[in-house]
């Protein structure tokens, strides 16, 4: 899983690298000149130093952003080894202590509720704009060059990326700490005092229900279902805006 991450990481930086280095350097070469974004363009400064003045605004921005994506997808990372770790130990463990079991898994619970409220605001922005660029971008291509179609495809499969990678570890989540309650059985409980077989009981109660990511106040959970339905709804929206072409 830590692989996975080092992997999304490096295709975001690179990615960003690619499009933000190349789109400024693609203007400059062009004989008429434009800046990155419109704008007022003073007689101090000239075409060239705001081209360049935005091209650094707009990599520091774009690696901030790399970085706070990053950083989510390693968090979810993060607790989906914390519930192997658990769960290995109780598969494995010749005399389980179950309390050092018990206190270890109400530290994932903490830990996903830090993560939870990062995610309550940001992600979930993050999703609504991600799917309304997607969208907007898609229809855009339709209609661009093919020299700025070099720049849109890349940009486009980032934005689809970054929706995909959270639903796919927000479901691997699900699906690890779904889990943890047959790990608890698995365990060497036989032959062990009845009261710990059961605390094991009640531990295997607090267990049943899966650790998952909530979007937008709980309307949604980062799952595979909800990339499935931001397509679906990528797609009619793309087929609204054909209409009013």
């Amino acid at each position: 899983m830590k692989k996975s991450g080092d992997l999304v990481r490096k295709y975001y930086y690179c990615s960003s690298v690619f499009v933000i280095i190349a789109h400024p350097l693609v203007n400059l070469t062009r004989p008429e000149k434009e800046p990155l974004y419109t704008g007022y363009t003073p007689p101090q400064i000239g075409v060239v130093g705001l081209l360049t003045f935005q091209a650094v605004m707009t990599i520091y921005l774009v690696f901030l952003c790399s970085t706070y994506v990053s950083l989510d997808a390693n968090l979810l990372i993060e607790i989906g080894i914390q519930i192997e770790i658990l769960k290995d130990v109780l598969e494995n463990s010749e005399d389980i202590d179950i309390f050092e079991c018990v206190q270890r898994y109400a530290e994932i619970q903490r830990l996903h509720d830090k993560v939870q409220r990062i995610f309550r605001v940001g992600i979930s922005v993050n999703f609504l704009t991600g799917v309304l660029i997607f969208c907007t971008t898609l229809f855009r291509i339709l209609e661009v060059v093919v020299s700025e179609l070099m720049f849109m495809l890349p940009y486009s499969f980032a934005i689809i990326l970054i929706i995909y990678i959270h639903c796919w570890f927000g479901n691997e989540l699900i699906y690890r700490s779904n889990g943890i309650t047959q790990a608890i059985f698995k365990s060497k409980w036989i032959g062990r005092d009845r009261s710990i077989q059961k605390n094991l009981i009640i531990f295997m109660m607090f267990t049943k229900k899966p650790i998952h990511i909530d979007l937008a106040g709980g309307l949604l959970t980062m799952a595979i279902p909800v990339f499935m339905s931001i397509c679906r709804t990528a797609y009619s929206y793309f087929t609204i805006l054909q209409k009013f072409r």
